[in-house]
């Protein structure tokens, strides 16, 4: 099920030269900003349709391609815009300035305000903005030097992604349950997790290797 993202994905790759072309090309403050705008109500309008006529679009392969297309494409312009105008550096120098030395100890705490309000009020943060006031936030407070452990899960975290939902859900989900609180659950299917990943990365890079030129 978490596999969902990868065909959408491939698109927005192939598509990655010519979208990042017109915006280098159109590099005023005003066309990016337009660029957005059209971003954030295609996102909106496939959020919308997909809840009025998500039997019809999944029924249709084009047009499920066409919503999970314009799903990704916010945060791939997001990203893209990002390192144009270099936003996490400057949005970091900004609140430095400002709070000086509170920095991160008030950059830690609105970001676990996000991640409580994620949870229980979802809706109030779509995807797209929690994600991307994450992403600003953790370059705040990230350490001059990450820790081993966290660089270590970093390189794991796609393999982890891929794979716990077969522990979760599809082949030992008794067992990963049967630990019954959340605080035990989670660092069993993490671990599982990590296991299956070592070995899935390293495969995946072997072969990936043979086709880097």
């Amino acid at each position: 099920h978490e596999w969902w993202f990868l065909l959408p994905y491939v698109v927005l790759a192939l598509l990655s030269p010519f979208l990042l072309y017109a915006l280098r090309a159109h590099g005023s403050t005003a066309s990016h900003t337009g660029w957005l705008a059209a971003a954030v109500v295609l996102y909106l309008l496939s959020d919308i349709l997909y809840r009025l006529y998500a039997p019809w679009i999944d029924r249709c392969a084009v047009l499920n391609l066409a919503d999970e297309v314009a799903q990704l494409f916010l945060m791939f312009l997001c990203g893209a815009l990002s390192r144009i105008h270099h936003i996490p550096s400057r949005f970091a120098a900004r609140a430095e300035s400002c709070l000086g030395r509170w920095t991160r100890m008030v950059s830690v705490l609105v970001l676990l305000l996000l991640c409580v309000l994620r949870m229980s009020v979802g809706w109030v943060l779509p995807n797209p903005v929690f994600a991307y006031l994450f992403i600003l936030l953790y370059r705040v407070i990230r350490p001059c030097r990450p820790l081993p452990f966290l660089m270590a899960m970093g390189r794991q975290s796609t393999s982890l992604w891929l794979c716990h939902t077969f522990f979760a859900y599809y082949l030992f989900s008794p067992f990963v349950y049967s630990f019954r609180h959340p605080i035990l659950i989670y660092p069993v299917l993490v671990l599982l997790s990590w296991v299956a990943s070592v070995p899935l990365t390293r495969i995946s890079s072997a072969i990936s290797s043979r086709f880097t030129i």
